[in-house]
């Protein structure tokens, strides 16, 4: 099994490689080629290395390269991906456009601004934070009349999704006054490490505000050679971790959460096919699924709310989602009576960009038969 995933590793270094000296090979203006024509190959070689030190600590090798060469890292694999797909695209319709008889340098120089154009569009879009709401109505007796529900799920909490973000998500989560919050899966980025202030994210967590508390799932990032130091630190604040079972809420609703189905790495025990074993479905049942996948709750589970998606996070990824899944964003009720709701997340994964889709925090105000 390693062995498969090192020979994959390697061949998405060469590969990752290979796309930046094309990029670098690409872009010809005389700007740059006046000022010195080795330097684009410097800034990709740069590139290329800080990506691969950042994501290679993401889930593949236990360490902390810190916070800088993280978000170095980090920033570089967006550009990268950004500038890549963009070169292809203004290349081809260049051409088809204007016959081929195009000006390499004023081309490239195009280029370039579209290329940064689009890179600050995503940061600066990947930096806001919208409330998305949801009223449905659940058709089960409750002690409760209403429950105000607050739903957030990948926060990847790592070298760039850290602790001055996370702060103003719980601000932003606090002033909705929750009854409940939840959290859908994909609480760290792979590499418990990566967090560079274990203490004050505790803090963070702690400092969540609500009735009845705290609930979360692990997904398919929480996982790794330093799991059990995730789950270890989530046991040791106030929120409720669910891993294949289901509790009472003071007799008035039930939330049930599920390991996720296909984790990237060890995630302790296998994921269990039995999370309500006491087959309670006389209370209304709320499920954290982190990947948006339901067949199995149809008739045994009210609402099931999922992340994972991230709602394709950069265009045209979204197409491939709503592909892939039934429901890959948003709300959708099945013939079967299933609600579900899936979330675009609270964080990005790789890139630190949006394009097409946007952080949100969902809130979601349910009422009882």
């Amino acid at each position: 099994m390693k062995v498969a995933r090192n020979i994959g590793i390697i061949i998405a270094i060469i590969l990752y490689s290979l796309m930046n000296f094309y990029v670098a090979n690409t872009i010809n203006n005389d700007f740059i080629n006046a000022f010195n024509i080795n330097i684009k190959y410097i800034i990709f070689l740069v590139f290329t290395i800080g990506t691969i030190l950042a994501l290679l600590t993401i889930g593949l090798i236990n360490k902390n390269v810190g916070a800088l060469v993280g978000k170095i890292g980090t920033y570089s694999f967006g550009f990268s991906i950004i500038t890549f797909f963009l070169i292809l695209i203004t290349n081809l319709f260049g051409e088809i456009i204007f016959l081929g008889k195009i000006n390499e340098s004023y081309f490239s120089l195009v280029q370039l601004i579209i290329i940064f154009a689009v890179f600050l569009y995503g940061r600066y879009n990947a930096s806001k934070i919208k409330i998305t709401n949801y009223d449905i109505k659940i058709d089960k007796k409750s002690n409760l009349d209403k429950l105000n529900l607050v739903l957030i799920s990948d926060l990847h909490l790592g070298y760039f999704n850290d602790n001055k973000k996370f702060k103003k998500n719980i601000d932003k989560i606090n002033s909705l006054n929750p009854d409940a919050v939840v959290i859908a899966g994909d609480v760290f980025d792979g590499n418990f490490k990566a967090v560079q202030n274990n203490d004050k994210t505790r803090i963070l967590f702690n400092s969540i505000k609500s009735k009845y508390g705290t609930f979360l799932n692990f997904g398919n990032h929480d996982a790794g050679e330093t799991f059990t130091e995730m789950k270890r630190f989530v046991e040791s604040t106030n929120v409720n971790l669910l891993e294949d079972n289901l509790v009472k809420i003071e007799d008035k609703f039930a939330i049930a959460g599920r390991k996720d189905m296909s984790p990237i790495g060890f995630q302790g025990e296998e994921r269990k096919k039995e999370w309500n074993k006491d087959g309670e479905d006389k209370l209304p049942i709320i499920v954290l699924e982190h990947e948006p996948v339901f067949d199995e709750y149809n008739g045994k589970a009210d609402l099931v709310l999922s992340g994972h998606t991230h709602k394709g996070q950069i265009f045209p990824f979204n197409l491939a989602t709503k592909m892939y899944y039934k429901n890959h964003y948003g709300y959708l009720k099945f013939e079967s009576g299933l609600q579900t709701i899936v979330t675009s997340g609270l964080g990005t994964w790789g890139p630190p960009m949006r394009i097409g889709s946007r952080n949100e925090i969902v809130k979601i105000n349910i009422t009882f038969k």
